[in-house]
């Protein structure tokens, strides 16, 4: 899983929660957390 993954995943679902991220791609929450957050920082997600 790399940050291209989480993207592509993201633009295909439209919004999805941690959860869900994390098993899609079954990994550890923190793991998913922690790459999320890249893409928040760079204002590329938002988080609700």
């Amino acid at each position: 899983m790399t940050l291209t993954d989480i993207k592509n995943y993201l633009s295909k679902e439209g919004s999805a929660s941690l959860a869900e991220i994390a098993r899609y791609f079954q990994a550890d929450q923190s793991l998913v957390e922690s790459m999320i957050d890249r893409w928040i920082l760079k204002g590329r997600v938002v988080a609700r």
